[in-house]
């Protein structure tokens, strides 16, 4: 019992974590759930956001989530105004991985593969 308590705690940790993202960046319900690779009528991304100590994220919502959380990381390094990262997500890119797609179209196929193709882009960025 004490293991999943502790998961509940670390998953709950993570969503409340996420939702504050989610709000700086303005995101609708629709791009929310679809980062997580969930319906946007999700009842249980609703208990979540309501409840976040409910949340017991299995090993892929674990994964999205803190890449997601890294994400923002990076663009806060990249980009320590709150518009400019809004801007940012929303701008089509030419450059690889988005393929004339915004940031935002990109990781809201809340495929994992995305979602590192975007973190890897950034560490790129950060780099240079």
């Amino acid at each position: 019992m004490a293991i999943t308590s502790e998961k509940n705690v670390r998953s709950g940790a993570l969503i409340k974590t996420y939702l504050k993202v989610a709000q700086l960046w303005k995101l609708t319900l629709a791009e929310q759930t679809a980062f997580l690779g969930m319906p946007e009528n999700s009842g249980l991304y609703t208990s979540w956001k309501n409840i976040p100590s409910s949340a017991n994220l299995d090993k892929d919502k674990l994964v999205k989530l803190t890449l997601l959380l890294a994400i923002y990381k990076d663009l806060q390094t990249l980009y320590p105004e709150n518009e400019k990262v809004n801007q940012w997500l929303r701008t089509a890119m030419s450059d690889a991985p988005f393929a004339g797609l915004t940031p935002i179209e990109s990781l809201k196929t809340g495929q994992i593969a995305n979602l590192l193709l975007v973190r890897q882009y950034l560490t790129n960025l950060m780099a240079a």
